[in-house]
């Protein structure tokens, strides 16, 4: 409740608190040693789950500390533009990490990641 003009009022609409949670932004990953890290965890991931994994946890940045292992993580989202893309990663996981490693390099700028709140 909030005071005012000398009477209480009721606040209308969501609290400031509220507000914040409901701003989580979604932020697609730009930066290059990042997003060198995230195509590696990527090709690790599908190789293990033995298909392309739509979702990757990595260890969160602390600012000027780099990436130290915690049990805190940044959770991505992978997104593949087109199911061709898709159909060629999924075809070369049977063949290896180098295969797999090759066509995410060849198609890395099909394949972007983003990072949820």
């Amino acid at each position: 409740m909030w005071w005012g003009a000398g009477r209480l009022m009721k606040p209308t609409g969501p609290s400031a608190f509220q507000r914040g949670i409901a701003r989580v932004h979604h932020m697609k990953e730009r930066d290059p040693e990042k997003l060198k890290l995230l195509h590696e965890r990527f090709r690790d991931v599908c190789l293990v789950e033995k298909e392309v994994w739509r979702e990757l946890y990595m260890p969160r940045d602390i600012s000027g500390e780099g990436v130290r292992m915690t049990n805190v993580q940044d959770r991505y989202e992978v997104v593949i533009e087109t199911p061709e893309v898709e159909a060629v990663l999924e075809a070369n996981i049977p063949m290896g990490a180098q295969a797999l490693a090759a066509a995410i390099a060849e198609y890395k700028d099909a394949i972007s990641f983003i990072r949820k709140g």
